[in-house]
């Protein structure tokens, strides 16, 4: 792959965590921010969905871990920090999708 062209982008530099980046919205939100000249920390749960992101853009770093994990938050500021230094933004990207019909649907998403 090319090196990316040098950019003027107010996010050239920043620090940016992208939770749901494996695939999908995503994948193409930890890949602009990456052009736009951020250090992108792609976090999910699919070590292969992650890499596969990873190869958008050399800027792009995965994390694999499942956002629902009692640790995770400190884990991915943790790996944050460790590469560096600082977090400017976050895009909590991470869900799930379950159809189901309307009626069957609660407040809280799961099968009545």
């Amino acid at each position: 792959m090319p090196a990316p062209e040098p950019t003027n982008s107010h996010f050239a530099d920043q620090v940016v965590i992208v939770t749901g980046a494996g695939s999908g919205i995503g994948r193409a939100t930890a890949a602009a921010f990456a052009t736009a000249g951020a250090h992108v920390l792609g976090v999910g749960r699919r070590p292969d969905a992650l890499a596969g992101s990873a190869t958008q853009h050399p800027a792009i770093e995965s994390f694999p871990i499942d956002v629902i994990q009692d640790d995770a938050p400190e884990a991915i500021v943790q790996a944050a920090f460790d590469r560096w230094a600082r977090i400017d933004v976050l895009v909590n990207n991470a869900g799930v999708f379950a159809a189901m019909p309307p009626a069957q649907a609660t407040a809280t998403g799961s099968l009545a």
